[in-house]
């Protein structure tokens, strides 16, 4: 793949960056959380414990193939209890 070979075009690379967004939120060391993404259409959502803290809008966010989704913190974190719902529950 081009991208992992860092082979791309800069009109791609500049559109790649389009598709991707930082929510930053300062949490507590060694306090568990409930994040809950949901993506509804082309509109992506994270909220910590209710709170929504991002929200990000992509055309082809709700490809019906798009299957990546990626969370990193800057160190180490603990995730448990994860479950994928086919659609979200409601609010």
């Amino acid at each position: 793949e081009l991208r992992l070979a860092k082979k791309l075009p800069p009109e791609l690379q500049e559109q790649l960056k389009t598709k991707r967004k930082r929510f930053p939120v300062k949490l507590e060391t060694g306090k568990w959380y409930t994040l809950l993404v949901t993506v509804r259409g082309d509109q992506l959502t994270v909220k910590i414990d209710g709170k929504t803290v991002g929200s990000f809008s992509s055309a082809g966010m709700a490809h019906p193939t798009k299957r990546l989704l990626r969370l990193s913190v800057p160190r180490n974190a603990v995730v448990d209890d994860v479950k994928i719902y086919a659609s979200a529950p409601r609010d």
